[in-house]
């Protein structure tokens, strides 16, 4: 599957089992900004949507020209980001 992030495309791929990036970070799913991909562990019980969200966020950040190393790519700042965006979404939609 293809995502159009700022008119980018990203290749989007779930796998079985924790790649070698995974493994040595610990993740269950990145964006890879070289490549342009992002890649999620399919077997993360419940966790894939979230995931998914945190990991377009990266996308997005990238994107818009903050690489990585910018405090915006910090895990907790995104990872609230990725949190908060269905109600984020719901509040734009209802004005």
């Amino acid at each position: 599957m293809k995502l159009n992030i700022l008119g980018t495309k990203y290749d989007l791929k779930y796998i079985d089992n924790p790649d070698e990036d995974m493994q040595n970070n610990d993740a269950d799913g990145y964006t890879d900004s070289i490549n342009k991909k992002i890649v999620i562990l399919s077997k993360t019980p419940n966790d894939i949507e979230s995931i998914l969200r945190h990991e377009i966020i990266h996308a997005y950040l990238i994107e818009s020209g903050i690489g990585y190393g910018n405090a915006f790519h910090n895990e907790e700042m995104v990872e609230c980001l990725a949190m908060q965006f269905p109600k984020i979404e719901k509040t734009i939609n209802n004005i």
